[in-house]
């Protein structure tokens, strides 16, 4: 899930369940129910006023279950009076931990007809929510009062929609990039890279990047020295160079992975490359020893690819200057940045839909979202939030903020399957031989091709209907 998080990435990391865990919360197979309620949504009518604003749950209470860090949960419970005053909803915050405990708990509240009204959840749970009926259809609600969703950029919708139903919104929407060390590249004499997505691909590209990088390595890297890259081998860490060469993971109509193309393959060979062949970045086994933030502060690293979730982080070290930028293209010429953030929804079973609709409203309007993107918690969905003054501020690092907007243009979303979770974590443990360099790209593809295409099968057959 990714943020300007808690700027720690929260939001834009993938929530991973072992199997066991999967059954725990209650995530059905092909025909199983769910145990939330699979009742019809039920949504109330009323009197509309203004356009876009209206409320209707004067006296009502919603419960809201989100995760975070200490700074979040004084942010949300800040906004608490705001609520009452703005909307006359009594709200209420179970805050909470994420990943496994996160999840857990919605599902014991869940069991015991207690669930919240309204909770975050990764983009990789939506399609298994949406299958177990777990989310509320908002489509009604927006169409009932003309609520505007063109402050929205149009793919931080698309993720939580399914056949034309909107079923959450986004809490945030940060795109990735490429951080660099400006110290080290004048140091170096590099040009720096640029700052957005205008560039000429002739003048970003793999060659230029690996030309800088090769620069930037100096000493003896694996001693000491500076190493001119680093990345995570994440989905969304490495697909990017998928996209930006030309390739792609799967095919449109999600029925069979597209590993194997050539273009997917050169980009994932590309990857490995840097660390085995050009040995301009450290291997895996390095940066889990050394920490992958504390090697790019500390000058062992002259770039890396984050999201805006490692910005306050990144602020708080004395005397280090950084600036962002966008992923260069490959040979295809394809500009690329990954993302997607966290989202949030109502439950189907949630009794107050009226009272946790003014709340959801309240939390995706311009005043919540600038109190948390103000104080770093999150980066905002809304695209005014996103270059508010205060948000995207004048003189502070990176002074290319507004690259991460950019990105949005160019913002390649995870696949909606019902068992993505599943297949991205066989994928990311088939591909850990190449990056170790144990495995060509070609043999890795292979093996990830012939257990992926098995559960996009097992995926479709259990595909939701409208």
């Amino acid at each position: 899930m990714d943020t300007l998080a808690t700027f720690t990435g929260v939001s834009d990391e993938r929530r991973r369940l072992t199997r066991r865990s999967t059954l725990r919360l209650g995530l059905p197979a092909a025909g199983a129910a769910s145990v939330w309620s699979l009742a019809a949504c039920g949504i109330p009518s009323g009197n509309q006023n203004q356009v876009g604003t209206t409320i209707r749950a004067k006296g009502g209470a919603a419960v809201f279950m989100a995760w975070g860090d200490p700074d979040r949960y004084r942010i949300r419970d800040g906004l608490v009076s705001r609520i009452m005053e703005t909307t006359g909803v009594k709200a209420e915050w179970i805050h909470t931990t994420g990943g496994n405990e996160y999840y857990d708990k919605l599902q014991a509240m869940a069991a015991s007809d207690t669930a919240p009204d309204l909770f975050l959840f990764a983009p990789s749970y939506f399609m298994e929510f949406v299958h177990a009926n777990r989310l509320a259809n908002l489509t009604p609600l927006i169409k009932r009062d003309k609520y505007d969703l063109s402050d929205f950029p149009e793919p931080s919708l698309t993720q939580y929609a399914w056949q034309g139903n909107q079923l959450g919104f986004p809490q945030d929407f940060p795109t990735r990039g490429l951080f660099y060390n400006v110290d080290l590249f004048q140091r170096a004499g590099v040009p720096l890279p640029p700052k957005d997505y205008a560039f000429n691909p002739s003048t970003w590209s793999w060659q230029t990047f690996l030309d800088a990088a090769r620069r930037l390595t100096t000493g003896d890297p694996a001693a000491g020295g500076t190493f001119g890259w680093n990345t995570q081998f994440g989905l969304r860490p490495y697909a990017v160079w998928v996209y930006a060469n030309g390739g792609e993971l799967f095919n449109k109509e999600l029925t069979e992975s597209t590993i194997t193309d050539p273009k997917t393959v050169e980009a994932l060979q590309w990857l490995t490359d840097l660390m085995h062949r050009h040995r301009v970045a450290p291997t895996r086994q390095m940066t889990n020893q050394e920490k992958y933030n504390d090697m790019f502060t500390r000058g062992r690293v002259a770039m890396i690819e984050s999201l805006p979730g490692s910005i306050n982080t990144f602020r708080t070290v004395k005397g280090f200057t950084f600036d962002v930028a966008p992923i260069p293209v490959g040979i295809n010429g394809k500009k690329a940045a990954t993302g997607g953030g966290s989202g949030q929804g109502m439950a189907s079973s949630s009794k107050n839909k009226d009272a946790a609709w003014e709340f959801l409203k309240f939390m995706l309007g311009p005043e919540a979202q600038l109190a948390h993107a103000r104080d770093g918690a999150t980066f905002p969905s809304r695209k005014s939030i996103q270059v508010h003054s205060e948000v995207a501020v004048p003189g502070q690092m990176p002074q290319n903020f507004k690259m991460f907007v950019d990105g949005q243009r160019h913002v390649r979303l995870d696949p909606q399957a019902t068992n993505w979770r599943e297949i991205e974590s066989a994928m990311s443990k088939e591909l850990n031989a190449l990056w170790d360099g144990q495995r060509s790209a070609r043999e890795a593809a292979t093996v990830v091709k012939g257990l992926v295409d098995q559960m996009l099968k097992e995926a479709a057959a259990r595909k939701p209907r409208a």
